[in-house]
């Protein structure tokens, strides 16, 4: 008799630890969203998606590709979260952010004469931000980003219109 109730602990003590990892499994692992606020800028639009794979419930990894007139970018973030919810709340992160395409120039040379020249930046990015969650996984993300370019081919010049390097964005998404 105490063989079968040990037999019996131990099948249950199994059965709720393989039901514990199937519930783990079932979270939500991928997110996807759209950067509201960079499409609505008025003279500085982008259209912005980001792709983001959570690796457990505080770090996710990003891939965001981003297009602006001419100019195109590409960046990959590390987000660490501080909430004892799976991925939300305030975070950090740290990425890199590959610029390339054609910019406006203003010449010293002449009022008003504008040429175009290619470019090519990388950056590192500096973000802190805020994602809310809902039940049914659609998330808001907002954030604040600070960027530095590391490295430029054509950036030496100060006349060239660069962008803000604070940037403040509002994602909306789904996580899948």
């Amino acid at each position: 008799m105490r063989k079968s109730r040990s037999i019996l602990v131990v099948i249950f003590l199994i059965g709720m630890t393989a039901a514990n990892a199937q519930e783990e499994e079932k979270k939500p692992r991928f997110e996807v969203s759209f950067d509201a606020l960079q499409f609505l800028k008025p003279y500085d639009s982008a259209v912005s998606f980001s792709f983001d794979y959570l690796l457990n419930e505080s770090e996710s990894i990003s891939f965001t590709p981003t297009r602006k007139f001419d100019e195109y970018s590409f960046a990959a973030d590390y987000k660490h979260f501080f909430s004892k919810k799976y991925a939300q709340g305030f975070y950090t992160g740290i990425g890199l952010d590959y610029n390339f395409g054609k910019r406006l120039v203003h010449s010293n040379y002449g009022y008003h004469y504008y040429y175009v020249e290619d470019y090519n930046a990388l950056n590192l990015d500096l973000t802190l931000g805020y994602k809310l969650v809902s039940k049914k996984d659609f998330f808001i993300d907002v954030y604040a980003s600070l960027s530095k370019t590391v490295v430029g081919q054509n950036m030496h010049r100060h006349n060239y219109y660069h962008a803000s390097p604070i940037d403040f964005g509002f994602k909306i998404g789904k996580r899948f």
